[in-house]
């Protein structure tokens, strides 16, 4: 248990400020100068997987540390592969909107099949594939730009099903599918890129319902809805390119829409669903920029040139995705190209306290320190007394990028009183604290133990001729018994009756070879030593033998003194007397 030290008052809430670190086609190992990378995802291994749009096209695979392995055998050339997703089978699939059209399967150790367009069964030539996603089927889904529009997934046995535009039930002609995401409601739900825009929510059946720009309350018209992702809080959102907004839409079809805090011309692209309980989007706009979204629609940029580590860059950010190691990651198509690495506060979600007893408590937390360095506190203090905040000593971690369980015990606290408490954690790009919550101390008239009816039976005891104070009963000692209002630790004092001296109003011991008038002689009681017993709540009983520390008990009169304690708290002492005789 640690008892708390007083500290400073409690600092505001720090502003997030991540720390970007970048790496550079031509310069990261195994990555190709101006290779325009795209979409990117964490593959089934456990590495980064992304697109290069750029000629020849290509598919890497990406450490955390940067490596890059490039792939290219098995892609058509010059047909830009772009949208990519960790497929159902253990593989990746991508997209690649070229020429007749492709989408393909690659392993993790960068074989590439495609299914053509034209080509494969089902399969519609020309038709654009853009964003892939794995469906809550289990198959692979993806969106076709090209006119009329389609929604394809990818069957067993590498054939393809359409849902047309103009010609599936509940689609209309022409409306650029663009973003597609899995939903939290066994959905998948899809943007419409062209004017005026729509949401399509899709059955894994192939039942397609349309929400349209301009007609559904809060969605304006000819925003551009571009990219899709489920956020933390059961909701789609989804990027507005052309209206430069960032929305939210319930899976029973309500929209909102953001703007307060985007710059102009942000062309907001590519969205994902944050370590942080929030979501992080990619701006196409110049300079570009990352942009942060909590579900209660605050925005905060992050621009290219002044955030720490982040290029000036010009109209290249496009996917973003939460990596392997518990950060965001995100790609810049322009050249020389890079993926990089945004580095986040850790989050931190303040726990239950356990109250135990009248002056100390157990608290806990949740933190996430994003597979950095994090050390974690708890500050707490008086409600009644905001100001004055005491520090539990800094806990560390390690560097997990899963949620940890914290706890810490606390004492020293006041009986009665109620505090305020929350989990402060501090990784090395910045420090988070959780929400404040309350308890109350118990007061200690509602937990102190009392001793009720106690007595030594026989009073007139003989000590035992060996053993330990209390033991199993023998012939002879005597048996204690009280009642306890608490499963208490109570110490036994045992004090003999002995001759002493008036001395300041005391009842003092005589100095050696003092002579005691008799005016001044008084009995006083010297303890002789203890013992303890840990007692259940009601009736206790047990044996004492008549020896303290080893010796038997001198004949004389005696007191015995029992005072309980439980929980940090002693209750009230209480006596009874006896004396040792011959045997």
């Amino acid at each position: 248990m640690c008892v708390l030290a007083l500290g400073a008052a409690a600092a505001p809430a720090a502003a997030i400020t991540p720390t970007v670190t970048e790496f550079t086609g031509g310069v990261a190992p195994g990555f190709t100068l101006n290779a325009a990378p795209e979409g990117i995802v964490t593959g089934p291994d456990g590495n980064l997987w992304f697109t290069e749009n750029g000629p020849p096209g290509r598919v890497a695979r990406m450490t955390t540390s940067g490596d890059v392995s490039e792939f290219t055998n098995g892609v058509t050339p010059a047909d830009q592969p772009f949208g990519i997703t960790a497929g159902p089978d253990g593989n990746l699939w991508i997209t690649e909107p070229g020429g007749a059209g492709h989408v393909a399967r690659v392993t993790t150790g960068g074989g590439v099949t495609e299914l053509t367009g034209g080509v494969t069964m089902g399969f519609s030539a020309n038709r654009r594939p853009i964003d892939i996603v794995t469906g809550p089927d289990g198959r692979p889904w993806f969106t076709e730009q090209a006119g009329p529009g389609g929604i394809g997934q990818v069957l067993p046995g590498d054939t393809v099903s359409e849902l047309t535009g103009g010609a599936t039930p509940g689609r209309s002609a022409n409306g650029e599918p663009f973003g597609i995401a899995a939903g939290p409601d066994g959905n998948l739900w899809v943007t419409e890129f062209n004017d005026p825009g729509r949401i399509a929510r899709v059955t894994t059946g192939g039942g397609v319902a349309e929400f349209t720009a301009g007609a559904t309350a809060g969605f304006s018209a000819n925003g551009g809805p571009s990219f899709i992702a489920a956020g933390p809080d059961g909701s789609l959102w989804f990027t507005e390119y052309t209206g430069t907004a960032i929305a939210r839409i319930t899976t029973a079809g309500a929209v909102t829409e953001f703007r307060a805090g985007l710059s102009s011309a942000a062309f907001p692209e590519q969205i994902v669903a944050g370590p942080d309980g929030a979501l992080w989007f990619t701006e196409f706009g110049d300079p570009g920029r990352i942009g942060r979204i909590t579900t209660d629609g605050t925005i905060t940029e992050f621009p290219s040139g002044t955030t720490p580590g982040f290029t000036l860059t010009a109209t290249s950010l496009e996917g973003i995705t939460v990596g392997p190691d518990g950060n965001v990651w995100f790609a810049e198509s322009a050249n020389p190209g890079r993926i990089a690495r945004i580095t986040t506060p850790p989050v931190a979600a303040t726990g239950d306290a356990t109250v135990r007893g009248a002056t100390s408590v157990t608290l806990t937390a949740s933190v996430n320190g994003h597979a950095q360095p994090t050390s974690v506190h708890f500050e707490i203090s008086e409600v009644a007394r905001p100001q004055t905040v005491t520090s539990t000593p800094a806990q560390d971690i390690g560097s997990s990028a899963a949620d940890t369980p914290v706890s810490v015990q606390a004492g020293g606290l006041r009986p009665a009183v109620q505090y305020r408490y929350r989990v402060v954690a501090a990784n090395p790009t910045d420090t988070t604290q959780g929400a404040f919550r309350t308890f109350t101390m118990t007061a200690a008239a509602a937990i102190q133990a009392s001793i009720t009816a106690l007595r030594i039976s026989p009073r007139s005891l003989r000590a035992a001729a060996k053993g330990p104070a209390i033991a199993a009963t023998r012939p002879t000692g005597a048996t204690i018994s009280y009642r306890d209002s608490q499963p208490a630790r109570t110490t036994f004092t045992v004090l003999r009756r002995k001759p002493g001296i008036r001395r300041a109003g005391k009842c003092a011991a005589p100095r050696r070879g003092q002579h005691v008038a008799k005016s001044r002689r008084c009995t006083r009681l010297a303890a002789v030593g203890r013992f303890t017993h840990t007692d259940r709540t009601g009736t206790n009983r047990l044996h004492f033998t008549g020896r303290i520390r080893g010796r038997k008990l001198a004949l004389g009169a005696y007191r015995l003194q029992a005072r309980p304690t439980y929980r940090g708290l002693a209750g009230k002492a209480v006596a009874t007397s006896f004396g040792v005789r011959r045997r």
